[in-house]
């Protein structure tokens, strides 16, 4: 699954044929920002999860940029913004409203799109339980993530050890049975 996964990933050549992060590509060819390690893998998750959350424009910009910042790994914390895809934004965008408003105890909004003016007033009454619920959500399965990431990396490595361990054991049975 792991080799899988690398697969997937956007490569340091791939950021460099694309069109708006190419410009980055002098800041984005450091082998540590590629690299898989439980640090960089984990904080990357964290950092993706976050910004998969948050209502901007090109998500995978500014997750890029903090993992340059946080020594991240790249590739990992582009893809994991994509959480948030045409699928799954509604229900996101739903969540992060109602859980905005259960935190300001603001009431469910009366929709009556009767006049276009409506539509103005109905933003301007829903954008702060929205980015509340946003920063919320953003930070909590940041959280979330980066531990279960850690975690998940953890029981790979002892997977690994064990695995290893077992053919070392059979290698010298082996060699004794000569």
């Amino acid at each position: 699954m792991f080799n899988w996964f690398k697969k997937k990933i956007p490569t340091r050549e791939s950021l460099q044929d694309h069109k708006i992060l190419a410009k980055l590509y002098h800041l984005l060819h450091y082998h540590y920002l590629w690299h898989f390690n439980r640090h960089s893998v984990s904080k990357a998750i964290a950092i993706g999860s976050f910004f998969a959350f948050i209502p901007v424009p090109f998500q995978m910009i500014p997750a890029a940029l903090c993992a340059l910042v946080f020594r991240a790994n790249v590739g990992i914390s582009i893809a994991t913004v994509w959480i948030s895809n045409p699928i799954t934004i509604p229900p996101m965008v739903y969540a992060a409203y109602k859980l905005g408003s259960w935190m300001i105890g603001h009431p469910g909004l009366n929709i009556s799109l009767e006049q276009p003016h409506d539509i103005i007033h109905l933003l301007s009454q829903s954008w702060p339980p929205f980015l509340l619920g946003c920063i919320t959500l953003s930070i909590t399965f940041s959280l979330i993530n980066y531990i279960i990431a850690r975690l998940f990396y953890r029981l790979w490595i002892i997977h690994k050890w064990h695995k290893n361990r077992e053919k070392h054991k059979q290698a010298n049975i082996t060699k004794k049975e000569r």
